[in-house]
């Protein structure tokens, strides 16, 4: 019992002096001290002298990309790295996720957090540290048809076609498609009939032929799509289609399940009003994409009784529940405004 708790008193020791340098404290000291109290147990007390931070004297950039280096430093207002600050490991791995999501909304599909290394030089003296953001170029590959090709630089992602899968499932990905719609440059392949109206999808659709990849309309597309309440499963995935232009270019496969097309539902409660006893009950449909528009109608009837207070010289032969009250509503949600003027893309 004694080594393990020596173990745990030193590993603690460790904890707090990494923790420590991870702030800048590089010369940062500590040490513990246990004093018995009785013959089982003990107070374990730690003596930190954290000594001069070291903080951030330069930043610069090792990127091979032109137009990736360009971004960052049209960036640089936003970087959370700021001279003269104490170096923070916990900031620079959050600078890290930025320049991710950055460089990913700025065409850069393939990119991702491991490409980012920050490199600190504290040999300058003065207790001052020299920043190096590098960007390290990738080395993988991808299938193009039968064939693989290999991605050895960042280069800019462009959007080559966009399939609509309307009715994909997830047991059966190889689904083979009798036909297929084209609506405003977008794909919409089907089986003996389409479900749904492409004029509808497509206006929650941000991706557009042409442009460059950018993550944030992937983001919105998903969000839009799956607001409309039409689908189990909403999944965007890309397959590489070639390099034109000094573009790699990405097909995406817009992948819908649909939710169950109608549901019934069937609700029972007992109520009380100023302690008097009631019971209610309600009965719901739920139709969606009623008439192929991805629109959502609803039917509710309900039923209510309740004992309330009379006149006792009316009460003879009432029942107990001597109250009753009925009603219903009904409503059609569809996501289509009702305008004399239209909306190119919206949710």
């Amino acid at each position: 019992m004694l080594f393990r708790s020596s173990s745990l008193i030193e590993k603690s020791t460790e904890n707090i002096a990494s923790y420590l340098m991870t702030k800048g404290y590089f010369d940062a000291r500590v040490r513990d001290t246990v004093l018995l109290i009785g013959k089982k147990r003990a107070a374990v007390g730690f003596f930190v002298s954290p000594n001069q931070p070291f903080v951030i004297n330069s930043l610069t950039y090792d990127i091979s990309n032109k137009y990736m280096a360009e971004v960052l430093r049209e960036s640089e207002k936003n970087s959370l790295i700021k001279i003269g600050k104490n170096f923070d490991l916990d900031l620079i791995n959050k600078e890290r996720n930025r320049v991710t999501k950055l460089l990913r909304e700025k065409s850069f599909f393939y990119f991702s957090k491991d490409f980012v290394v920050f490199e600190a030089d504290s040999s300058i003296g003065n207790h001052k540290v020299d920043l190096r953001l590098v960007i390290h170029d990738p080395n993988f590959n991808v299938l193009l048809k039968n064939d693989t090709v290999k991605i050895d630089k960042h280069r800019s992602c462009k959007i080559n076609n966009i399939y609509v899968e309307t009715n994909y499932s997830i047991t059966n990905k190889n689904a083979i498609y009798t036909d297929t719609i084209i609506y405003k440059g977008y794909f919409f392949p089907y089986k003996d009939k389409i479900n749904y109206k492409p004029n509808i999808l497509e206006k929650s659709i941000i991706l557009e032929k042409g442009n460059v990849f950018n993550a944030d309309d992937h983001e919105k597309t998903y969000n839009y799509l799956s607001s409309l309440r039409n689908f189990r499963f909403v999944n965007i995935e890309y397959d590489y289609a070639g390099r034109q232009d000094g573009y790699d270019l990405l097909d995406c496969k817009i992948q819908l399940t649909p939710a169950q097309h109608q549901s019934l539902g069937v609700d029972a409660q007992g109520t009380t009003t100023g302690s008097f006893p009631g019971i209610e009950g309600s009965f719901n449909y739920t139709n969606r994409n009623a008439f192929y528009g991805a629109e959502i109608f609803e039917f509710k009837v309900f039923a209510k009784a309740e004992s309330q207070a009379v006149d006792q010289s009316l009460s003879a032969g009432r029942s107990f529940f001597n109250t009753l009250e009925f009603g219903g509503d009904f409503s059609i949600k569809t996501p289509v405004f009702l305008l004399p003027f239209q909306f190119a893309k919206f949710s």
